[in-house]
């Protein structure tokens, strides 16, 4: 009997849940069995639904849900797919299963809402990160704060019982034993018994009874609330007017005495009653702040329960909230997309040959730069995706697109191509510019042959440097030049400087080659500005002996030169020849006769105009050149210049254009201003000799406003 009666409840169930979800015999994925609800709950519930949930075979992480599955040609829906069709008013004939595209719900009111699903009707859930943590008070409420509330009104009740019955007791007399006066007199208990039986019967009833039915109905609780409200009015007013005697009047018996402190001890109760009442509705209130509007499920997330699945947030989530997820997930149309299968193998390959090409065409550093930019750009691709349009593309399968063709390629390339480029850095590194080297371990090949170039040279040398190396002698010669080559070199690297030898105390270096320098000249005007700012501070660490005549002259020209490897199959250096080297050497040694310490070209002071402050100080006739060269003093950068100095290249630069115009009177003037301006300004003080010597002597008539240097 007991297991027909089983077999019978469980045949009950199914019928009640098949009543209940009204889905009908939609395409869905079938299940051989599943255990229903008791036939009463089906009945009583406004709708049922599934609740187990399946892992994916791999992980074993719950990412997905599947909305509804079918038993024996009857489909089911799952428990939060149940729950938002009714929250989004969808009739159950207005569901269409597509498996493996999409459900589309039809709203009562037209509007259509479109679920992407797989073959097995699966949804992809949005988790939230509020939603799993089952901690987040604005979200998750414990049952102790529900229990709270009624075992409060429990307390109340208990409490307001214990008044009645301790008043019966003690301020009224037992009633008649005749049935009729206890019919009369009614138990406060059986009252309230009579309330709830006749409001369970109007409930049941309600359907079936007409107005007048719930009218007669409505007046015999009325009634029996009246009765209950008059006697216990009529009880408390007894208590009341007990405790207002004074139980230590000698007149009173010990009996009276007892029945006066023990209305005063009754009295008690309304004030507790009123304070637990307090309780309650701030707790209400709390409640009702937190799920009044919203979707209320019921579960458990005790650690110790069996309920609890792993997620992609968590390894342990208890399944109500994966339903909550879910629901979440439908009402706020937040449905995660996946890509076409086919992209999904066919953008690794598309990746992996790019890949692989590239890597093998671009040095080495380019081709770390193409893999980790595109594992940037990709997972970015993946997280923008996702940010913007919940869209969920494939990262596992073309970062390994990207990473195995790369480590692949270059690895080969390592042990073939790339031992040649180590070879080079360790035969040239020595003699060569770091430039130069990364020029070379990028793949270019050695040749004798050169190119031109336009670029900038740089000499220097030290001013008086023999006299002061027979002053130090060989040792401290050698020392002094290795301290000083030191920070000039360091300074002239910093800028990305190819410095080709040394010569004596002199520096031979060059900009544009053999990497491309679109600023060169500026590049070498700071070099050469750092230089002397160095050459500075070394003079602070020196003997104030020799800082005194630790000087540098420097010259730089700009203009088009020929760079390349020169010298034999056995010995070569990478340097540059032409026209341009004298310039910068003749410039170098035409501080010497002008007092100054750098000197440029016109090109270069062409180049580097608006950020060097330049003073031109006119052509200048050297020795071994037909032709004079227009040469520039470089002061200091535009942004350091001061007003003192910026009305000097003003002045001086007026006072030269009248001396080459023949003017000598306004140029000696001019003259005279830069010196007050700067009362040791070497080239003021030749150009004022000068224009004296002329006005006294004219020079011939096709004098061309140079001066002539007598030596180098």
């Amino acid at each position: 009997n007991s297991l027909v009666t089983a077999e019978l409840q469980y045949l009950l169930s199914i019928r009640a849940m098949a009543a209940s979800s009204g889905l009908g015999a939609l395409p869905a994925p079938k299940v051989r069995q599943f255990s229903p609800p008791i036939p009463s709950l089906c009945a009583a519930a406004g709708t049922v639904g599934l609740t187990a949930v399946e892992p994916d075979p791999d992980d074993f992480v719950v990412r997905a849900i599947p909305l509804m599955a079918s038993y024996d040609g009857q489909a089911y829906p799952q428990l939060a797919f149940a729950v938002a069709c009714d929250l989004l008013d969808v009739p159950a004939d207005q569901i269409e299963v597509v498996p493996g595209d999409r459900i589309t719900l039809t709203r009562r009111d037209g509007r259509r809402v479109q679920i992407p699903i797989d073959e097995h009707c699966q949804m992809l859930v949005h988790w939230s990160q509020s939603g799993s943590d089952i901690h987040d008070q604005a979200r998750h409420v414990a049952i102790k704060d529900v229990a709270a509330i009624w075992k409060t009104a429990e307390e109340i009740e208990r409490n307001w019982t214990r008044f009645y019955e301790i008043a019966e007791l003690e301020f009224f007399k037992p009633p008649a034993p005749d049935e009729r006066a206890d019919a009369d007199r009614h138990d406060d208990r059986l009252y309230y018994q009579w309330i709830q039986k006749l409001s369970v019967r109007r409930q049941r009833l309600r359907a079936g009874l007409d107005a007048a039915a719930m009218l007669k109905l409505r007046n015999e609780i009325d009634v029996l609330k009246r009765r209950i409200a008059e006697r216990e009015k009529k009880h408390r007013d007894m208590v009341a007017f007990v405790a207002m005697e004074d139980p230590d009047d000698p007149q009173l018996t010990e009996s009276e005495r007892r029945k006066i402190r023990i209305a005063r001890d009754l009295q008690r109760t309304g004030p507790a009653n009123t304070e637990n009442a307090k309780l309650i509705e701030a707790g209400r209130r709390r409640l009702r702040k937190i799920i009044q509007g919203r979707v209320c499920l019921v579960g458990s997330i005790a650690t110790g329960a069996a309920d609890f699945v792993p997620t992609p947030l968590t390894a342990r989530m208890p399944g109500v909230l994966v339903h909550s997820e879910a629901i979440n997930t439908i009402l706020s149309e937040r449905f995660i997309r996946t890509t076409p299968l086919w992209l999904v193998f066919a953008l690794p390959i598309l990746i992996g040959t790019v890949t692989s090409w590239l890597a093998a065409k671009l040095a080495p550093k380019w081709t770390l730069v193409y893999a980790v930019a595109a594992v940037g750009v990709w997972i970015g691709a993946g997280i923008g995706a996702w940010a913007a349009a919940d869209l969920w593309l494939p990262i596992a399968m073309p970062l390994l697109a990207i990473l195995l063709p790369w480590a692949s390629v270059v690895g080969f390339r390592e042990m073939t191509t790339e031992r040649r480029a180590r070879w080079i850095s360790r035969k040239f590194g020595q003699y060569t510019s770091p430039a130069l080297l990364r020029r070379l371990s990028e793949g270019e090949q050695l040749s004798l042959d050169g190119e031109s170039r336009n670029l900038s040279v740089f000499i220097s040398d030290l001013q008086g440097f023999t006299s002061l190396s027979e002053h130090l002698g060989p040792a401290g010669t050698v020392r002094l030049l290795n301290s000083y080559f030191a920070v000039m070199t360091e300074r002239l690297f910093a800028h990305e400087a190819c410095v080709s030898k040394y010569v004596g105390d002199g520096i031979f270096a060059f900009f544009n080659a053999p990497l491309d320098q679109h600023d060169h000249a500026l590049l070498a005007c700071r070099a050469a500005l750092e230089c002397q700012e160095a050459l500075a501070k070394l003079r602070g660490t020196l003997d104030e002996d020799i800082a005194k005549r630790l000087h540098m002259r420097i010259g730089i020209g700009t203009g088009d030169v020929y760079v390349g490897n020169c010298g034999s199959e056995l010995k070569f250096d990478y340097t540059v020849n032409g026209d341009t080297v004298n310039v910068a050497s003749r410039l170098e040694g035409a501080n010497k006769y002008l007092g100054t310490r750098i000197l440029i070209n016109d090109e270069a002071a062409s180049h580097v105009a608006g950020e060097m402050l330049t003073r031109p100080l006119g052509r200048i006739q050297v020795v071994g050149r037909n032709r004079p060269v227009a040469a520039y003093e470089l002061l200091c950068a535009s942004a350091n210049a001061t007003d003192e100095r910026k009305e000097l290249v003003e002045t001086f630069t007026a006072a030269l254009a009248d001396y080459q115009n023949r003017q000598w009177a306004n140029a000696q003037t001019g003259f005279r201003r830069c010196l007050k301006l700067i009362t040791n300004d070497p080239p003021s003080q030749m150009y004022l000799d000068l224009a004296k010597a002329n006005a006294a002597t004219p020079p011939p008539e096709d004098w061309d406003g140079s001066v002539k240097l007598e030596g180098k």
